[in-house]
């Protein structure tokens, strides 16, 4: 199994959605898997599945937390 080089742990806020969001980019962007003309796209389908989570898996409560995990496979 592959090690995780992203992992955030975020209450189901829409504020904390966006703090993981930034930090979970920059990640990727770091590691050279998004280049500065596919920021958006990669940004877009990140808080899709981050807002999906927080709207429809946890229906907004703040005392439920989602787990983001990116890791490379080889």
């Amino acid at each position: 199994m592959a090690k995780p080089f992203f992992t955030n742990e975020f209450v189901s806020t829409m504020d904390a959605v966006g703090v993981t969001l930034k930090s979970a980019l920059k990640s990727l962007i770091e590691r050279g898997w998004v280049d500065a003309k596919h920021t958006f796209y990669a940004q877009l389908c990140l808080e899709e599945a981050l807002v999906n989570a927080v709207e429809h898996g946890n229906h907004r409560d703040a005392h439920k937390t989602v787990r983001i995990e990116m890791s490379e496979e080889g």
